[in-house]
């Protein structure tokens, strides 16, 4: 389109500058006319045509226009990356908060003030452990240490290990629920569901609340709505003053 733009207007100026000089020589009648003065009258003609080339506005705008397009492609790309960016900024975040959950829902069900009540109400028909620190107890809290240090392979090996030595120590049903959790963390769900549900084998566990809990959390980390829904409404039939009561109306809430 410039091109075209261009040579029309080159045309333009020979046909005015031919004008022009028959303009001229015809002004001045019939005498004659010297070769200084043709050249004089084309070079005012010429500077003529160049002043109004220069000025001529059209050219300019289309140089804007198509610095406009450029400068649009460029923000185009910019703000895709930005887009990515922040894509990848609530993947990062969201998985943040995932991992914050799970370290105050095992903080908050897995002190050592909590698990020392705990162990006073276990059932007579298991093993009470006495005031000296056993060889069990011992091995649990170093699988506890390796848990907490994230090492979760490690503690789900401890904790099995102690739960072949002995299914009936105070500290068994423990063992078998931080499995659940070690599993549950390493985001491996269907293992966390099937080592949370054998907490209830044990009678009379401290830990059911919380295995019946994180069965919910595991499935709505799976995805399936319907069974977290569930295993959630079992909570509050089962365990009405749990306190993950209320976490749990937060996930049904979510649910819908």
């Amino acid at each position: 389109m410039r091109y075209r733009i261009s040579s029309n207007i080159s045309v333009f100026f020979v046909i005015v500058l031919i004008a022009s000089l028959q303009c001229a020589f015809s002004q001045r009648g019939s005498g004659e006319v010297t070769d200084t003065q043709k050249e004089e009258d084309l070079i005012e003609l010429l500077n003529a045509q160049q002043t109004q080339t220069s000025e001529n506005p059209v050219s300019p705008e289309i140089q804007q226009l198509r610095q406009r397009i450029t400068d649009l492609e460029r923000s185009n790309t910019t703000f895709q990356g930005e887009v990515n960016t922040l894509k990848s900024d609530i993947v990062i975040k969201d998985e943040k908060i995932r991992q914050l959950e799970i370290v105050t829902s095992s903080s908050a069900a897995s002190t050592e003030q909590q698990e020392s009540r705990e162990e006073q109400r276990m059932p007579v028909a298991r093993t009470t452990p006495s005031s000296t620190m056993s060889p069990y107890n011992s091995q649990y809290s170093e699988a506890r240490v390796m848990f907490e240090n994230s090492k979760y392979d490690d503690a789900i090996k401890m904790f099995g290990m102690l739960l072949e030595e002995n299914r009936s120590n105070a500290l068994a049903d423990n063992c078998q629920y931080w499995i659940g959790e070690s599993y549950f963390a390493k985001k491996d769900y269907k293992q966390a569901i099937i080592a949370f549900e054998k907490v209830f084998n044990f009678l009379n566990s401290n830990k059911d609340a919380d295995a019946q809990f994180k069965l919910g959390y595991s499935y709505f980390q799976m995805g399936s709505m319907e069974e977290a829904k569930r295993e959630f409404m079992k909570l509050k039939s089962n365990y009405p003053k749990s306190d993950y009561i209320v976490r749990a109306d937060s996930f049904l809430q979510k649910i819908g």
